[in-house]
């Protein structure tokens, strides 16, 4: 028996404001019947999330479904020898939490923001070549889970990526990734599904890019990955 794979942030993270039964990632569990691995925790970025998902080829069977989750693109990944050890949580069928081991293929490696690494990182930040340099790596990746799993599908938890641009350093990647029906960035995000719609739990503090509760977690079940 398969199971289905997890890779997120916070807006994946378990009992981060919803309970994982009534979560995005809970609800598609249970429509698949499957136990769950999630590799989410808050400040999460692509580029971890892509080394955890290489450097572990060999946990994964071609029946599983492996699902990666986008998460705000202004993030980094650094060495950090004393970085804190993060969690891979488990879940059987029912969604009952089994137990939770750390990610050993992310050990010395942590997260911070473009903010965070000072004034010359921010004014050298262009979101067109963010995007571009993500959409190479999750049309790579795609590519390479096609060899390893049966099933997968990278889904966008923050803003929508930027349309078909004039750019031709982007075109080019925003048009194959348009053409791959298993990459979902453009459209119909955590956030821009839920945004003026439902409020996330934490409006006060993050105002839309908060964290949803049940309503809005079920809105984007059933919005986007209920069809697939």
């Amino acid at each position: 028996m398969g199971s289905l794979y997890i890779f997120g942030d916070s807006y994946s993270t378990p009992n981060y404001f919803v309970e994982p039964q009534l979560s995005w990632w809970g609800l598609l569990a249970k429509q698949l019947d499957m136990p769950v691995c999630n590799y989410s925790w808050p400040g999460n970025n692509i580029d971890s999330i892509q080394h955890i998902v290489v450097s572990n080829r060999d946990q994964f069977n071609k029946d599983d479904f492996v699902v990666i989750g986008i998460p705000p693109k202004e993030r980094l990944t650094i060495f950090k020898n004393d970085a804190v050890p993060k969690p891979v949580t488990h879940f059987d069928k029912n969604l009952v939490q089994t137990h939770i081991s750390d990610v050993l293929t992310h050990q010395g490696l942590d997260q911070c923001t473009m903010h965070e690494m000072g004034k010359d990182m921010v004014n050298a930040y262009n979101v067109s070549w963010q995007e571009a340099k993500i959409l190479k790596d999750i049309i790579l990746l795609s590519h390479w889970l096609d060899s390893v799993v049966n099933k997968h599908i990278i889904v966008n938890l923050g803003v929508p990526f930027q349309p078909v641009t004039e750019w031709p350093t982007l075109k080019s990647l925003q048009e194959q990734a348009l053409e791959n029906k298993k990459i979902l960035v453009f459209s119909n995000t955590y956030y821009s599904v839920n945004k003026d719609v439902h409020k996330p739990v934490d409006y006060d503090t993050w105002g839309w890019f908060g964290h949803h509760g049940v309503e809005g977690n079920a809105l984007w079940y059933n919005s986007v990955l209920r069809k697939l």
